[in-house]
């Protein structure tokens, strides 16, 4: 489980002024550091041993073949619990409208860290979900997306 410091957090302007904020790391490495100036899945998702964080990049990776671009940096991160992860993914190829909306509250979010607008797109994407025919269920060790029956 992942332990959340207690102290303030700083918006993307102290980010931004790292030397490596452009630069490509190790995605363990972009996970942590961003750890530091967020606290948790930028999508308001609980983070547990069923639903642990991950990187995810606001611009895809297959982009960087066509842009040439290094993707592998905290310029290009947001964290995400790994249904929130799926639930992204599953956006992007049932519903591309709310996947750039996402996207664009990623980049949004990590110049503000406005919490109230976080719950607002949360609620969204729980009632977007089960609109496009999924339900999130309860397993053993993780919490899965799947086809409502």
């Amino acid at each position: 489980m992942i332990v959340i410091r207690e102290e303030t957090f700083t918006t993307l302007n102290e980010l931004k002024t790292r030397e490596d904020y452009q630069k490509p790391l190790p995605l363990p490495v972009l996970k942590d550091v961003l750890l530091q100036y967020y606290p948790g899945c930028f999508l308001g998702g609980t983070i547990d041993e069923k639903n642990v964080l991950t990187f995810h990049h606001i611009e895809p990776l297959r982009t960087a073949l066509i842009s040439n671009k290094k993707l592998d940096t905290l310029e290009n991160g947001a964290l995400l619990g790994r249904l929130e992860h799926n639930i992204y993914n599953l956006f992007e190829q049932k519903d591309i409208k709310s996947a750039k909306m996402l996207k664009e509250f990623f980049l949004y979010f990590k110049e503000t860290l406005d919490y109230e607008e976080q719950e607002r797109i949360r609620q969204y994407v729980d009632e977007r979900v089960y609109e496009l025919g999924f339900e999130i269920k309860e397993e053993k060790h993780i919490y899965r997306l799947t086809k409502q029956k």
